[in-house]
């Protein structure tokens, strides 16, 4: 996905760990979006409803995104590449009884 900005003084490097502190103190409103619109096209990729990511979400929870993105000098965009969140997750499991078990994993 590319975003009509220069992101290199935001992010940095090109793999970066943004977890809920840094993002706020980053305080980017084209990196919000940016992250928020991608995590819109993974869901869409995975035939879901809604994003499972958003800024919103990253930020009132102790979640870490990695992002990946590159910078562009000749359109003068930089394009994200992916990006993976890490994190506690609730996961709700069944046995072949249809039993729910319910368990946390990182």
């Amino acid at each position: 996905m590319e975003v009509a900005a220069d992101l290199r003084p935001v992010l940095g490097t090109a793999l970066v760990r943004l977890d809920p502190m840094r993002i706020k103190q980053l305080q980017s409103p084209v990196l919000n979006n940016a992250i928020d619109e991608l995590a819109k096209l993974s869901a869409q990729c995975m035939h879901l409803r809604l994003p499972l990511t958003s800024v919103e979400k990253l930020v009132a929870s102790d979640h870490t995104l990695y992002l990946c993105w590159e910078y562009d000098s000749e359109k003068n965009v930089s394009r994200l590449l992916g990006f993976a969140k890490v994190g506690r997750k609730r996961l709700f499991l069944y046995d072949s009884a249809m039993q729910t078990y319910e368990g946390e994993n990182i």
